[in-house]
């Protein structure tokens, strides 16, 4: 059996550890090890901030694949989340790692380039994007022999929602841009196929199909929650829309949940 590191094991990372265990081992890693024990997942610390976090990532590089989920927040300032990440992908390459996936975003993607796939060149126009890009051409240029890097859309599931940041707020913007998010149980679906396919396209979306305006989904969205609707600014940017039909297709996947509004029931307010 194939074994399978995490670098990651958060809020979906575990999800993920739990739909693979059953066709791989897992192994995965968390910032401290907790005291719940899991019958089939091993899980070992690794803090990137910590002096010694070489030593541990190399433990945790000792698999056939490896999955890097670690968000820009998990290390003291995005520049060194940028090189730390760089290292990460050179050391699995040095310990003989055949497939390497990334979870980046598809906040690769500027607003202002209204349609995008997963062929499009990205232009990230701040925020994280701008780190993640870098990261990405990484990996995609290391000599590791399947690489994959998968950005998902906006992240709902569990108790997550965007509404419940959004919901009171006055003068949001982007009332006509499209709505990016993607059920975290579609994305680790998404992400076994990957691991079990190892497809040819390198670079992967994972996004629901159904893009309505972010003004008339969080409307529905707070009423659905019955909370106050967010108040949208009058600006009439467009936004981008991000097409995940190719990887879909490559992958032969179907998502459980093809709409937002179809997640919404999904959700547990806490």
């Amino acid at each position: 059996m194939n074994r399978i590191s995490i670098i990651g094991l958060g809020w979906f990372g575990m999800e993920l550890a739990k739909a693979l265990e059953g066709d791989f081992e897992v192994v995965g890693s968390k910032r401290s090890v907790p005291d719940e024990k899991f019958k089939n997942i091993e899980v070992l610390p690794l803090d990137i901030n910590s002096i010694g976090w070489e030593k541990d990532v190399k433990r945790i590089l000792e698999a056939d694949a490896v999955l890097l989920n670690i968000p820009p927040s998990g290390a003291k300032s995005k520049d060194e989340f940028v090189s730390k990440s760089k290292k990460i992908i050179d050391l699995a390459l040095e310990l003989g790692v055949d497939h390497f996936v990334f979870i980046s975003s598809t906040g690769v993607f500027s607003n202002d380039q209204v349609s995008v796939d997963e062929n499009t060149s990205p232009k990230p126009g701040g925020g994280n994007g701008q780190y993640l890009v870098h990261i990405e051409s990484h990996l995609a240029n290391s000599a590791i022999p399947n690489k994959h890097i998968i950005r998902p859309g906006g992240l709902v599931g569990g108790n997550r929602h965007p509404v419940f940041y959004l919901a009171g707020r006055t003068d949001v913007s982007g009332r006509l841009h499209p709505v990016n998010l993607v059920h975290r149980k579609d994305l680790v679906n998404l992400t076994k196929a990957v691991f079990l396919q190892r497809p040819g396209q390198t670079f992967l979306h994972a996004v629901a199909p159904d893009h309505p305006s972010k003004k008339m989904y969080y409307e529905k969205a707070a009423g659905y929650f019955h909370l106050s609707p967010p108040n949208f600014s009058a600006d009439s940017s467009e936004g981008k829309k991000v097409l995940s039909e190719l990887s879909a297709e490559i992958l032969n996947f179907h998502y459980e949940y093809l709409s937002p509004s179809h997640m919404l029931s999904t959700i547990r307010r806490t």
